[in-house]
């Protein structure tokens, strides 16, 4: 019993570890540090420059890419310092998240304290963490050039995307193992819009990358119009799909159509739960995270040309992304499909 709790805390530790990160890698990307870092050392990275004379080396590789050379050039050695601490802190703390899991799972492997099928879950868990740690090198390697600014935002959504299938699958075993015996009954219909709810949510929050990475917010930082005149976008030359990833404008259109969408089918989804075992607070929890999770991104998107107030909400609309996404997914994961009569 003693040893079942201490895998309970030691899972729950690392999930909420794990959604820390996914908030960090927001802080590093709204500060404008993920390049900071031009170098990758998985065994010696963890150790920050420990001396000027190794300060003045990491700005000295910093200033030959372009971020620095044509956004940052007013950079003193303090600038680069702030920035470089958020990328450092994540890069720490992805190793620290890898630590955690990896000694408790060892000592709990040698005790035989999980079935077969549980150690195959882990271990996915385990790929799937080291594959996130490559593709955020990758995404950064995509800026450490002379001509780009930023990161590439199509490799900046698959590390947010991985993330949060990452999330999805702790939250899974998690419930899994701490909870074993809950289950609700939910007739085809219903499951069927479950599944279309998170499937529509996961290319939401594909489009909250894709925003991010394109800096689309201060682009349109008004509401319900997108251009003075319009709720449409203006601008963009490219034809068919590519302007819907690529335009800023046309992107953040998207990411608030598909709000819109999610706020409707979740209020409706709802209203179809009458007759479930679910309970009436978890039945409205996804209603109010959709509600919510607008509210917020009205507010970032009003306030993005305001850096300090960007941070605050930007954050705040992350994490609610990420608590949505739990809900709707946690509830998927306790669903049994019934047939309907």
């Amino acid at each position: 019993m003693k040893q079942e709790k201490l895998i309970k805390y030691w899972l729950l530790t690392g999930l909420i570890m794990t959604l820390v990160q996914v908030l960090l890698g927001g802080i590093t990307r709204l500060t404008g540090s993920g390049l900071s870092i031009t170098e990758w050392k998985p065994i010696l990275g963890f150790l920050p420059p420990l001396n000027e004379a190794e300060w003045q080396i990491a700005f000295q590789k910093y200033q030959t890419i372009g971020q620095y050379k044509h956004l940052n050039n007013y950079f003193t050695i303090s600038d680069f310092k702030f920035i470089f601490f958020w990328e450092y802190f994540h890069r720490l703390w992805a190793r620290t998240i890898g630590m955690v899991f990896a000694l408790p799972f060892l000592y709990f492997l040698v005790k035989k304290s999980f079935t077969t099928t549980q150690i195959k879950s882990l271990v996915w868990i385990f790929i799937l963490g080291g594959f996130q740690g490559a593709i955020g090198w990758i995404m950064v390697k995509s800026g450490i050039n002379e001509t780009s600014l930023y990161v590439d935002h199509f490799k900046l959504c698959l590390h947010f995307s991985t993330a949060m299938l990452l999330v999805a699958l702790l939250w899974k075993f998690y419930i899994q193992y701490a909870f074993p015996t809950i289950k609700y009954s939910f007739s085809s219909k219903i499951n069927q819009l479950l599944i279309v709810l998170i499937s529509l949510l996961f290319v939401q929050l594909c489009y909250g990358a894709f925003m991010a990475g394109l800096h689309a917010g201060p682009t349109a930082p008004r509401w319900p119009l997108l251009s003075p005149t319009s709720i449409f976008p203006e601008g963009g030359d490219e034809w068919g799909i590519f302007k819907w990833i690529n335009h800023p404008q046309s992107v953040q259109f998207v990411h608030r159509g598909f709000a819109y969408v999610l706020c409707l089918l979740c209020i409706y989804w709802y209203t179809q739960l009458k007759n479930t075992t679910l309970p009436t607070y978890i039945k409205i929890i996804p209603v109010f995270f959709v509600i919510l999770q607008t509210l917020l991104g009205i507010v970032t998107v009003m306030y993005s040309p305001f850096q300090h107030l960007l941070l605050i909400f930007g954050v705040l609309h992350q994490f609610v992304a990420m608590l949505f996404w739990m809900a709707l997914t946690g509830i998927y994961f306790v669903s049994e499909k019934v047939n309907s009569k």
